[in-house]
């Protein structure tokens, strides 16, 4: 029994961290829970980075949002921020703030 048991923790994958720049600050738009990074892997064993809704991962919610892969919650985010912009006059009365 304790060789079975030795054995199986040999074949297993050890959890690593992930880092990743948006990893943290993105939430699901559909039920506001934080998004997860996952590296989930294919039936040729290559992985994908996605962010997955936690509410719908771990059902503690009933979320239908899907998995979005990296690269598009990456462009989805520079999207957002392309449309933050402030005025000459608001850029002036700021500096002369600080």
């Amino acid at each position: 029994m304790q060789r079975l048991l030795g054995s199986r923790k040999k074949a297993s994958e050890r959890r690593r961290t992930h880092d990743h720049y948006l990893k943290g600050s993105l939430f699901c738009g559909s039920c506001g829970s934080r998004m997860q990074l996952d590296f989930p892997a294919n039936r040729q064993g290559v992985r994908y980075a996605y962010y997955v809704c936690s509410g719908r991962a771990s059902k503690r919610k009933n979320c239908t949002r899907r998995a979005v892969p990296v690269g598009i919650a990456e462009q989805l985010v520079a999207d957002c921020y392309r449309d933050i912009a402030i005025t000459e006059e608001q850029y002036a009365a700021l500096a002369a703030q600080v």
